[in-house]
């Protein structure tokens, strides 16, 4: 078997925790790394668990926590400064540009 990696790191987890102030009181590190895990023993994607196998981690998690696990909605919460939101990815690419 593969051995397991955490997957983001907890900074990153901190960050878009901020914006769901609800999973920062979850403690997002040990959240997403448990629930990382569940999916790689299961073989599956984060967003293809069950919503009941999601909540054994928190009771914080709620059925809106599937748009956070889908490509978008990941993308999109990475809105941070040099982030990889689509909006941060535009600004920095028109900033570039400008430089040239």
């Amino acid at each position: 078997m593969a051995s397991w990696s955490p997957g983001p790191s907890t900074s990153a987890a901190k960050a878009r925790s901020q914006q769901n102030p609800g999973l920062a009181q979850a403690r997002p590190g040990i959240v997403l790394e448990r629930r990382s895990r569940l999916a790689a023993e299961r073989g599956c994607d984060l967003a293809e668990l069950k919503l009941s196998e999601l909540q054994q981690f928190s009771s914080l998690i709620e059925k809106d926590v599937f748009e956070a696990l889908k490509l978008d909605g990941s993308l999109k919460s990475r809105s941070h400064l040099g982030g990889t939101a689509p909006v941060r990815v535009k600004a920095a690419i028109a900033k570039a540009r400008k430089a040239l």
